[in-house]
């Protein structure tokens, strides 16, 4: 269990470092973590709108791909469903 935590906060710290060293932009090509990998973000204009991980890539579809506001809160709203759905189980174990 001390080794996991040890891995745990210094994973954490890592993070906020990199994430204080660089402001997102949420544009096409930025990278964004997701389950602890750096994935790129792939913005697509279309009328249907969707976040979904595509082999290493993240997804996502609006009508406004170019707006900055807009492409952060489909990102942050699929990973809080994406939370919802994986956290539970992974809890339990």
């Amino acid at each position: 269990m001390g080794q996991q935590l040890t891995w745990v906060i210094k994973t954490t710290r890592q993070l906020k470092e990199e994430l204080l060293a660089s402001e997102l932009n949420y544009t096409n090509g930025e990278k964004h973590f997701f389950l602890g990998i750096r994935r790129p973000l792939v913005l697509v204009r279309g009328k249907a709108t969707y976040t979904a991980l595509d082999g290493n890539n993240i997804v996502i579809c609006c009508l406004r791909p170019d707006r900055k506001d807009l492409v952060r809160k489909h990102l942050y709203g699929w990973y809080r469903r994406e939370a919802e759905h994986n956290l539970p189980a992974r809890i339990l174990k």
